[in-house]
C-alpha cells in the first residue's frame, strides 16, 4: 500500500487485469517449514484462514544462512502469477507490514528486514556484508527465496535460468527466452510478473531493484525515494552546524508558506498544489512576530535552498523548512556506514572535507540506483513510477525531480515517455500524512501497464477520515509537471472538480 493506501477488496473490483486462472497450493504450508531455498532457512510456516477482505495465505519466516536477514512471504490460497516485493525505511532492521491488498490482487507478496535486526543502524557499524545488504543485496537474495518458495508451494518452475539455477523447459518443451521476472505455471506456461513497491529507503530500494536486478522485476513504484543518498547524508549532517528553529517555529513558518500561495491552484484548501508558482524568500517573507534569530532566519534559508559543493548541485533544496530527525539521520549514516566509526563528532563536519569520503563510500556499497540502470531497465520496455509529497520534512521532492531529469536524459525522452511516470502529490509529507490526500495504491495501475500495455495517466487520492475511515476529500494525483487546479465549478472535495494543468507564470 503506497501512503496508507486503502486495501482493495478484490482483483475484479480494481479494475486490475486479470492474470489468467488461479493457481491453487501442490503443497501443505506445513511442509515449506523444513526448506532451505536460496540459502534462506524457513524458520516459521503458518497457514493463515481467509477473511472476509482477506484471502487465506501461507505465511513463512525465514532467515539468510549465517546472517540476520529475516524474511518473510505470504503465498495466498489462489495465486494469479503476481509477485510483490515490499521495501523497508530508515535503517531498516525489522520486517515491514505487508498489505494485505497484495494478497487480493492474487500476488504473492514478500518483505525483508534490510539485512539485519537494529532498527538503530548500528548493527551495519564495521559490519561490511550487512551494509551490502542494507544496500541492495538482499533485494536479490528475497527475490530468489520467494519465486523459489512459490515454486514448491504451486508446483511450478522458474521463468528461465539464472546463475542460481538451471534452464527448465516450457510444456511444449523449448526452453523460455522471454522476461526473467517470476516464476511461471508451469501446467500452463503462463509467464507471470514482479513488482517492487517501497517508500523512502524502500523507494531507494525500488530503483535500485530496477537499476541492478532488471531480470527479477517487471515494474517498481519508489515512493519519496533516499536515491541521492551521498547528497543526503551531506544536506542532512550539514543540519549540525544550523541554528534550526523549533518546531512551533517552523509550523508558523509553514503556515505562512500556505497563507501566501494556497489559492494560486485555484481554492484555498490549506494545501498548495501549484508548487512551481511559489517563491518564498525566508529572508523578507517570514514575519517578525513568529521571533526568529537572524541565526535561525538564515538556518531556514539555507534548507531552502540547494546544497552546492564544488561548484555543483550535491541536493537540492527543500520547499519547506521542516522538522524531524533527519541531522540524526545523517549522522547515524555517517557513523554506521560512511566512516565506521561510533565516536565521530558531527561539529567537525564540513562538506568540502567529507563530500568526497561519502561518495566513495557510498559508491563502493553502490546504495545509490545509477541512471544509467534505471535507463537500461526502461529500455527492456520495464516500467517505473515515482512519486513524492510536496510537503515532505525529511527528504526533497525537489531533488527526486532532479534526479528524475538525469534518469530521462540517459533514456531519452521517448523511452522515458513510455516507460516511466513522475508523481508529485501536494500537501503530502515523508510517504504519508500532512494535509494531502495521502491514500492511494499505484500497484494496479502499475499491474495494468505492465501486463495490459494500459498506460496510467491521472491516480485518484483520498484523505481519510482517522475517525470513520471514510474519504474527507479526493484529489487527483496528477503527471509531473502538471498540478491539480480546481476548474471553479463543482464540490471541492471531489476529484472530479479538479484539472490537472501546468503551472503558468
Amino acid at each position: 500500500m503506497v501512503a496508507g493506501g486503502a486495501a482493495l477488496a478484490t482483483a475484479a473490483e480494481s479494475g486490475v487485469r486479470a492474470a489468467g486462472a488461479a493457481l491453487t497450493p501442490a503443497a501443505d504450508c506445513a511442509a515449506l517449514g523444513a526448506l532451505t531455498l536460496a540459502d534462506v532457512q524457513v524458520t516459521a510456516a503458518t497457514e493463515v484462514a481467509a477473511t472476509a477482505s482477506v484471502p487465506g495465505y501461507c505465511r513463512i519466516l525465514g532467515t539468510e544462512v549465517g546472517t540476520e536477514h529475516d524474511l518473510e512471504v505470504r503465498l495466498p490460497d489462489e495465486w494469479l502469477n503476481r509477485y510483490v516485493q515490499n521495501g523497508g525505511g530508515g535503517f531498516d532492521g525489522r520486517i515491514p507490514s505487508i498489505p494485505d491488498s497484495q494478497l487480493s490482487l492474487g500476488a504473492v507478496a514478500a518483505a525483508n528486514n534490510g539485512g539485519h535486526r537494529d532498527p538503530s543502524g548500528a548493527a551495519l557499524l564495521g559490519n561490511p556484508e550487512a551494509q551490502a545488504r542494507y544496500a541492495h543485496t538482499a533485494i536479490e537474495t528475497t527475490a530468489r527465496f520467494s519465486k523459489e518458495l512459490a515454486a514448491r508451494y504451486y508446483g511450478a518452475v522458474p521463468v528461465k535460468a539464472r546463475a542460481y539455477g538451471h534452464a527448465f523447459g516450457h510444456a511444449n518443451g523449448t526452453v523460455n527466452q522471454g522476461r526473467g521476472a517470476a516464476p511461471f505455471n508451469a501446467r500452463t506456461a503462463e509467464p507471470s510478473y514482479s513488482y517492487y513497491v517501497g517508500c523512502s529507503n524502500g523507494g531507494r530500494g525500488a530503483l535500485n531493484a530496477a537499476a541492478k536486478y532488471s531480470d527479477e522485476f517487471d515494474g517498481v513504484i519508489a515512493g519519496a525515494p533516499t536515491q541521492n543518498l551521498d547528497g543526503q547524508i551531506a544536506a542532512w549532517t550539514r543540519m549540525a552546524k544550523l541554528a534550526l528553529p523549533s518546531a512551533e517555529e517552523v509550523a508558523a513558518i509553514e503556515a505562512v508558506i500556505v497563507a501566501k500561495y494556497d489559492a494560486l491552484d485555484g481554492l484555498k484548501d490549506g494545501i498548495v498544489s501549484n508548487m512551481e508558482a511559489v517563491d518564498f524568500d525566508p529572508s523578507t517573507d517570514i514575519p517578525g512576530e513568529i521571533g526568529l534569530t537572524a541565526a535561525e532566519t538564515e538556518a531556514v534559508a539555507a534548507v531552502m535552498s540547494d546544497v552546492v559543493a564544488f561548484g555543483e548541485t550535491i541536493y537540492s533544496r527543500y520547499s519547506v523548512p521542516g522538522a524531524g530527525d533527519r541531522y540524526g539521520l545523517g549522522v547515524g549514516h555517517m557513523r554506521n556506514l560512511v566512516l565506521n566509526d561510533p565516536t565521530w563528532d558531527p561539529s567537525t563536519f564540513d562538506i568540502q572535507t567529507y563530500l568526497p569520503t561519502i561518495q566513495e563510500a557510498i559508491g563502493t556499497l553502490g546504495s545509490n540506483a545509477s541512471a544509467q540502470g534505471l535507463a537500461d531497465f526502461m529500455d527492456e520496455g520495464k516500467k517505473v513510477m515515482v512519486w513524492h509529497g510536496t510537503a515532505d520534512p525529511l527528504l526533497s521532492e525537489n531533488d527526486t525531480v532532479r534526479e528524475w531529469y538525469e534518469v530521462r536524459e540517459a533514456a531519452g525522452d521517448s523511452v522515458a515517455d513510455d516507460n516511466s511516470r513522475l508523481y508529485l502529490a501536494p500537501g503530502v509529507a515523508h510517504c504519508r500524512g500532512g494535509e494531502g490526500a495521502d491514500n492511494f495504491d499505484l500497484l494496479p495501475a502499475m499491474i495494468d501497464w505492465v501486463e495490459g500495455d494500459l498506460a496510467p495517466g491521472t491516480v485518484i487520492a483520498s484523505k481519510l477520515d482517522p475517525a470513520t475511515g471514510g474519504a474527507l476529500f479526493t484529489r487527483p494525483l496528477c503527471e509531473y509537471p502538471t498540478y491539480p487546479r480546481y476548474s471553479g465549478v463543482g464540490d471541492t472535495n471531489d476529484a472530479a472538480s479538479f484539472d490537472c494543468v501546468e503551472n503558468t507564470p
